[in-house]
């Protein structure tokens, strides 16, 4: 038995598929998609603990952690990541958008340099790495074992 960490979680779909019989499953998310347009609170799976805070304030370790589409919302996101360090004990599981090209990390103001065209959206995306700047921050983060997968997200999975 394992204990599975959805980060940022939502509905947990981004780790239902990581869950196994007699696994504790917590899902940890702040409830910042209160702020967009359409997004309906999801219901919890019965399998799964949901604790709404921001994942910094959380401080439990888990075998598997899961963070998906949650980076890029993080104004500190190599704080963040060295967070994400201090709770897996096996592995993570990232995904995030990403800039194909330029810096290793590009900044988005919401005001001269909008990530979303969606003012609600705009207003909480702060960086995206590019690939060789999501690879360093998960290195200098304290992980070794870092395979990433380029597609329309990085798909990163971590130890």
């Amino acid at each position: 038995m394992k204990t599975v960490l959805d980060l940022g979680a939502y509905s947990g779909q981004a780790s239902v598929h990581l869950v196994k019989p007699g696994d504790t499953w917590i899902l940890v998310d702040n409830e910042q998609y209160r702020d967009y347009d359409g997004w309906k609170q999801p219901g919890t799976p019965e399998n799964a603990t949901r604790i709404t805070c921001d994942i910094m304030d959380y401080h439990e370790p888990a075998d598997i952690v899961v963070c998906s589409n949650v980076l890029y919302h993080v104004p500190r996101p190599f704080e963040f990541l060295k967070h994400l360090r201090k709770l897996t004990k096996d592995v993570l599981y990232l995904k995030t958008y990403h800039n194909e090209t330029g810096e290793d990390w590009t900044f988005y103001d919401p005001l001269k340099n909008p990530g979303s065209g969606h003012g609600p959206t705009a207003r909480t995306i702060f960086y995206r790495p590019s690939h060789a700047g999501l690879e360093k921050a998960l290195k200098d983060a304290g992980f070794t074992d870092i395979k990433i997968q380029d597609g329309h997200e990085l798909t990163a999975e971590c130890r």
